[in-house]
């Protein structure tokens, strides 16, 4: 019964999804690794991009 001490303070960024970034230059490529460089979003919308996810397909798996 009565008062507790305060909640600790927090701080919350109201932010959005970023916009997408530009396309990927292609410099060159081995059987094991390639080389792009990912130009910056234009716009984070408030939050900073810390990183890129890149996926690989090979680009036949649907034919029979």
């Amino acid at each position: 019964m009565g008062w507790s001490d305060y909640s600790p303070v927090a701080y919350v960024r109201a932010a959005t999804k970023p916009q997408a970034p530009l396309q990927p230059t292609y410099y060159a490529s081995t059987g094991v690794a390639f080389t792009v460089t990912i130009p910056r979003s234009e716009n984070d919308m408030g939050s900073p991009i810390t990183g890129y996810k890149i996926y690989c397909d090979a680009g036949d798996d649907f034919n029979s």
